[in-house]
């Protein structure tokens, strides 16, 4: 068993215990509409930005945030790697996204409510995934 999940990830398939992010703008609305949870949109440079390391880390890659979010959000991740391939329909979705919402650098996350409205932007600024989480219930609190 050790040996497959080293495996898995050499050749880059994520562990299996990890959040259910998906990169499909249209497929993480729908999801959102039909369950009625928010959407949490992650800009990420994942293969240099060093903020970005530091926040999957601390937050986003750890058990208690996986299973919050398993009950409460959609998971939207749009990459813009510099060195890894990039299928180029997933990039110009995530750059027309990028320019819709006017993100100017990674990280950031953004949230919508369930029908793919514009809800506040989050910042993290540290204290792990508890603190990101208290975070996420203030803002989608303050929208109800």
């Amino acid at each position: 068993m050790k040996f497959l999940l080293l495996l898995l990830t050499v050749i880059g398939i994520p562990a299996l215990a990890h959040a259910d992010w998906t990169t499909n703008h249209n497929q993480a609305l729908k999801k959102a509409r039909d369950k009625d949870k928010a959407v949490l949109m992650y800009f990420t440079g994942s293969d240099f930005c060093g903020f970005c390391k530091k926040l999957d880390r601390e937050a986003l890659d750890r058990g208690v945030f996986e299973d919050y979010a398993k009950k409460n959000l959609v998971l939207l991740k749009l990459d813009f790697p510099a060195r890894k391939r990039q299928h180029p329909m997933e990039r110009r979705q995530n750059e027309m996204l990028q320019r819709q919402y006017r993100v100017k650098g990674y990280p950031t996350l953004i949230l919508l409510d369930s029908r793919g409205r514009y809800i506040s932007q989050v910042e993290y600024r540290g204290g792990g995934a508890r603190a990101l989480i208290r975070q996420i219930d203030r803002t989608i609190d303050r929208r109800r």
